[in-house]
């Protein structure tokens, strides 16, 4: 009998590490959020001896020193602008395609939305158990985890390239925890991480062990309930898509439905590598064009796809052409309504632009629904 409920034991925790389902090894997501973000960590904690370790204490350093700069230069002028440009009406839901596991950008942009819904080529991952905390392997990963955070703090965006490749395979150089990092620096308390996936009917469900054999029919993804200060809750969900138009329609169209049954809701766009600009991800383009306010740079939706009847739209920063890498994407009438009728420059850079004179936003709101 004891042989049987170990071999139960041992499996569920291969399906759900971050489960641990032992008492002794598991550990509250909040804990694990606190520890990467540099932040205080309790004497009972399990976690706390990996604290005095002199590698954990040169990491701690350098998050706390980028992130103190970053605030500085991005964080607080991003969000008196914000406060003072977007729109005050109700935003319960928000989409930010193409970010990675970028939860920073939109909570900033969006304080009091309920739900935000980010997606991107990163393996959603799970959080650490403290076993594997404990072994060789912490050092390592938290050393990359270290190097994803200053490019992240310098350029205001995730290299996706980069994050595939890193994050393939790893326990804890992966979007869960880089998740985690992010709302502890923001703050926030950590209540719940579960795995998730979409149904048919595009509800967002707690994933099953059942589900594990067969995650090839399903979107896979993450969630985390978190908590600001004044006590109101709020989730962000994490998948793993591809966009492109084929798999969209097919392998992921239930993420479809699940905008739709969150409509109106506003998206944001930020360094999204122009794939809007093309034909191969019109169907995400008409997803984003459902919104009722979007909030981008360049790389997002063409202003060609804009009808001018139906939309509003406000104009910050410079433009004179697209990121280097995607000349075929120059807007010339973006840089004539630019010109004339931008806002002035951004006291925060925003997507590919290197300083602030070279970064741009548009606001760009339904008329009908935000006045």
């Amino acid at each position: 009998m004891k042989k049987k409920f170990k071999q139960v034991i041992i499996l569920l925790s291969f399906y759900f590490p971050f489960l641990l389902l032992s008492c002794s090894q598991y550990l509250e997501p909040d804990e694990i959020a606190n520890l990467l973000a540099g932040k205080s960590i309790q004497q009972e904690s399990k976690l706390f001896s990996l604290t005095k370790q002199k590698y954990y204490k040169q990491y701690k350093q350098s998050i706390q020193t980028n992130w103190q700069q970053y605030k500085k230069n991005t964080i607080i002028p991003k969000i008196v602008w914000a406060r003072k440009f977007i729109p005050k009406q109700s935003i319960k839901t928000v989409f930010y395609p193409l970010g990675g596991p970028d939860i920073t950008h939109p909570l900033l942009l969006f304080p009091d939305a309920n739900y935000y819904i980010l997606c991107g080529l990163e393996i959603p991952g799970s959080f650490m158990s403290f076993d594997k905390i404990k072994q060789k392997l912490f050092k390592s990963e938290l050393f990359l985890l270290q190097e994803t955070m200053e490019f992240r703090f310098k350029k205001t965006y995730f290299r996706t390239l980069d994050l595939i490749d890193s994050l393939t395979g790893s326990e804890l150089h992966n979007a869960a925890h880089i998740l985690l990092l992010q709302l502890a620096l923001l703050d926030y308390s950590i209540i719940s991480f579960q795995k998730v996936y979409i149904n048919a009917k595009g509800i967002i469900k707690k994933k099953q062990l059942y589900h594990s054999f067969i995650k090839n029919r399903l979107t896979d993804g993450i969630a985390i309930s978190f908590m600001n200060q004044h006590k109101k809750v709020k989730q962000v969900y994490y998948f793993k898509l591809n966009l492109v138009n084929h798999l969209l329609k097919t392998k992921h169209k239930s993420f479809i439905q699940v905008l739709k049954n969150n409509e109106p809701y506003a998206t944001t766009l930020k360094a999204a590598v122009y794939v809007n600009h093309t034909k191969y991800f019109s169907t995400l383009r008409d997803l984003i064009l459902k919104s009722g306010l979007i909030v981008q740079d360049d790389s997002g939706i063409p202003i060609s796809f804009l009808n001018k009847k139906k939309w509003h739209i406000s104009y910050f920063g410079y433009y004179k052409k697209p990121f280097f890498q995607f000349p075929q994407c120059h807007q010339p009438e973006l840089v004539t309504f630019m010109k004339q009728k931008s806002k002035g420059f951004l006291p925060f850079i925003y997507g590919y632009g290197s300083f602030t004179k070279h970064s741009n936003v548009m606001i760009i709101r339904w008329k009908s629904i935000f006045k």
